[in-house]
């Protein structure tokens, strides 16, 4: 799944050991289908942070990505959730303005690397 979703990160530059470092002190859901894993979503819970968010680039649209972030809304506190993505990724951006976020803060290191930093208000 990685090799379809995160087409911009070399393989080589994130190891699975670095991954399972980045993610040990997050919240992750799962999807699944079947016994294959369809997609996943980790949550810094402190912050609220959405830290990472892929869906099979094959079943996207499906309503997938809106269950695990309704899953994670529900676990939120009130206050603000928030998430960084790419600025160039303009079907997720249109996917979390569709579901209530907005752009708080652009980064414009690279065109590769730009991000937008993107907030809702849990209520």
């Amino acid at each position: 799944m990685r090799k379809e979703t995160a087409k911009w990160v070399d393989k080589e530059d994130v190891l699975v050991s670095e991954l399972i470092k980045m993610i040990d002190e997050e919240t992750i859901y799962i999807a699944y289908e079947g016994t294959k894993m369809i997609g996943f979503l980790t949550l810094y819970v402190p912050d609220q942070f959405i830290h990472f968010f892929f869906i099979d680039a094959t079943i996207q649209g499906k309503g997938i990505g809106s269950q695990l972030l309704s899953a994670v809304e529900k676990d939120c506190h009130t206050g603000e959730m928030s998430l960084k993505c790419l600025i160039h990724n303009k079907n997720a951006i249109g996917f979390y303005e569709k579901k209530g976020f907005e752009i708080s803060e652009t980064h414009e290191e690279t065109p590769a690397t730009g991000y937008h930093v993107m907030i809702k208000t849990i209520k």
